[in-house]
């Protein structure tokens, strides 16, 4: 497996977590579209995203993303990780770093700030309270971390997940409308600061009309 897929210097980064260590060796790059992580992490958000572009006869434009693991290499801590992330982020200078779980905002995190942040328990209330913080201080001027969740659906308590980043039980997520879900509310967040006037300008090659 590549350590990376797309252009570097690309403003809006995907962060994962690891290989998946028993497929690593027969995909081509990090959340490669033939296993099924990134369908069930990122591609429903994605959806929700160019869902609100496309009335603006926009979409966002996958192949201008950078996309890469946290923890390439299994035999390296976190430690060292951020080390080796850090030394890539500040040569690219990205806008928006979306990260996938625990792991992968742990490492970005130490990478961006040079400290170690530990989340509160369950890890995805904290995830989602960061999320909404980071979305509601957004500086086109400096990189900001939006942490997603790694558990949204591939896992046995993903409804648990999703309910505790949205802050909310899971009796009251379970009331929800089918349009309040979890990837509607990330998406629709993203998607506002997309919309931002000075981040267009200054990166509308992101977004482009649909074919």
């Amino acid at each position: 497996m590549e350590d990376y897929y797309g252009n570097q210097e690309s403003k809006i980064w995907l962060i994962g977590d690891s290989p998946p260590e028993a497929h690593k060796e027969k995909l081509r790059f990090p959340l490669d579209p033939r296993h099924p992580a990134v369908h069930n992490i990122w591609t429903p958000v994605l959806g929700k995203i160019n869902e609100h572009l496309f009335s603006q006869g926009l979409r966002l434009n996958e192949a201008s993303l950078y996309i890469r693991n946290a923890l390439n290499d299994g035999n390296i801590g976190s430690d060292a990780a951020a080390d080796l992330l850090k030394e890539k982020i500040f040569g690219a200078n990205p806008t928006i770093l979306i990260t996938f779980g625990e792991t992968a905002y742990n490492i970005t995190y130490k990478a961006v700030y040079g400290v170690s942040e530990t989340l509160k328990r369950p890890t995805s209330r904290s995830l989602g309270e960061i999320f909404c913080a980071n979305i509601e201080e957004f500086n086109v001027n400096k990189t900001n971390i939006l942490p997603l969740l790694h558990v949204s659906v591939c896992r046995r308590h993903f409804l648990e997940a999703q309910a505790y980043f949205l802050s909310k039980t899971l009796d009251e997520y379970m009331k929800y409308e089918c349009q309040d879900d979890y990837f509607a509310y990330v998406g629709e967040k993203i998607v506002a600061i997309l919309n931002d006037e000075y981040f267009y300008k200054a990166h509308n090659t992101l977004l482009r009309y649909p074919i």
